[in-house]
């Protein structure tokens, strides 16, 4: 921490909630793909582990950058759906058969009533 300091920056220590919502790209496999990818080059410096993270990024397909996307997109829609909180089900999507048959959505939509619902809760 002493080290952080002397450069400037500012690190703070925060614990997750458990009941955190299902919103963290980290726990869609997304990035734990990218960091496998990256501790193949046993990067030294920090611009190495940069070059490291960009080369396993471009490494990813264009089917797995679709598929974190979409779950994330339709996560976010279920958590609305249910007024915040952990307590909503994701349903299937079966990305891998849409994919298949070439209909896979680069993105979703919201349906608009969920939406206002969502907003009226956010503001009270």
């Amino acid at each position: 921490m002493d080290a952080a300091a002397a450069s400037g920056i500012t690190l703070e220590l925060v614990c997750q909630s458990p009941n955190s919502l299902d919103m963290n790209v980290l726990d869609l496999g997304y990035f734990r793909a990218i960091q496998s990818l990256q501790h193949q080059s046993a990067p030294q410096t920090i611009d190495e582990l940069i070059t490291a993270i960009e080369t396993a990024f471009s490494q990813l397909t264009r089917d797995k950058h679709n598929n974190v996307f979409n779950t994330l997109q339709f996560n976010l829609i279920e958590i609305m759906k249910v007024n915040d909180g952990n307590n909503n089900k994701i349903p299937h999507m079966k990305k891998g058969h849409l994919d298949h048959l070439n209909i896979l959505p680069s993105r979703l939509e919201c349906p608009r009533n969920i939406y206002d619902e969502a907003t009226v809760a956010l503001q009270q």
